[in-house]
């Protein structure tokens, strides 16, 4: 499975499963996105990218968001929707951010992001080259080589570290028909309760 592929199996699979759920800690927010729910935040998300900002194989997009934010998840997958890459570079062709950019994410989760508007569906425009890379930093890893085999079935995951990190280990559970925890200024004292009551069965 390559990263394009990756939200068609989700859906294919099971489109109302839990697919993403997120705790922030300081704004008492918790929110939890299917397979379905999640695929409409990457359609808007895609469809801004490729017709407002011309992204496509060969573009760049930072993400200047915190590596465990659900926003950070949908827009990585919108990137490899497009074909285009997850860059490390402060002259990217595009940068998503929470202060400044081409678009301004809220940092609530719950606020209304400009994509809201965006269609639900997304048709790319051009072919996904799987040599080109889907990460560049710190080093590049192509489309082909993203996704790693994960020693589980379905599996259910926390998922820490930096951007690159968290977002490749997203995909390859995801890729696994799993679902991925994250956690913002996060209480530890409530992690082993929430790890239970989540049932999650590995912490990455």
């Amino acid at each position: 499975m390559t990263p394009d592929t990756l939200l068609p199996a989700l859906l294919a699979s099971d489109p109302s499963r839990p697919r993403v759920t997120f705790y922030d800690d300081a704004r008492g927010e918790r929110i939890e996105l299917s397979g379905r729910v999640l695929g409409n935040w990457v359609a808007k998300a895609a469809n801004w990218l490729q017709d407002e900002c011309g992204a496509e194989p060969g573009s760049t997009v930072r993400l200047d968001l915190p590596p465990t934010h659900w926003r950070t998840l949908y827009w990585a997958l919108a990137i490899w929707a497009v074909g285009a890459t997850v860059s490390g570079d402060d002259d990217a062709d595009v940068v998503i951010s929470m202060t400044a950019g081409d678009l301004v994410e809220p940092e609530a989760s719950l606020a209304k992001s400009e994509i809201a508007s965006a269609a639900d569906q997304f048709t790319v425009y051009l072919p996904v080259d799987l040599s080109r890379p889907a990460i560049d930093r710190p080093a590049p890893v192509s489309y082909r080589d993203l996704i790693r085999p994960v020693d589980a079935a379905s599996p259910r995951t926390v998922l820490e570290g930096t951007q690159p990190e968290v977002l490749r280990t997203a995909a390859d559970v995801l890729a696994a028909d799993g679902s991925v925890i994250l956690f913002a200024h996060e209480d530890t004292s409530r992690r082993a309760g929430r790890l239970q009551d989540e049932g999650v069965t590995a912490a990455v």
